[in-house]
């Protein structure tokens, strides 16, 4: 851009964005080897699963107890 002309730096940056707008992507060598593998699993998606778990094992625990065959006559 305009802003970028004269400024070695910027005009750098600008070739780079340009670059990366037409699909270019960085070199397997330079990547940042954190970004490579999976991502961590976040405390609230844990827990989520983890509920979500629970809830399916009591749900089949439930469903093959005598007790749920005669409560459910109630509902």
């Amino acid at each position: 851009t305009y802003a970028h002309i004269g400024i070695a730096g910027n005009e750098a940056i600008d070739a780079r964005a340009k670059e990366a707008a037409r699909g270019s992507s960085t070199p397997l060598s330079t990547r940042i080897k954190a970004l490579e593998g999976t991502l961590p699993v976040s405390k609230a998606a844990a827990l989520a699963a983890g509920t979500k778990e629970i809830a399916n094992t009591w749900r089949k625990e439930w469903s093959s107890s005598p007790r749920c065959a005669r409560l459910s006559t109630f509902d």
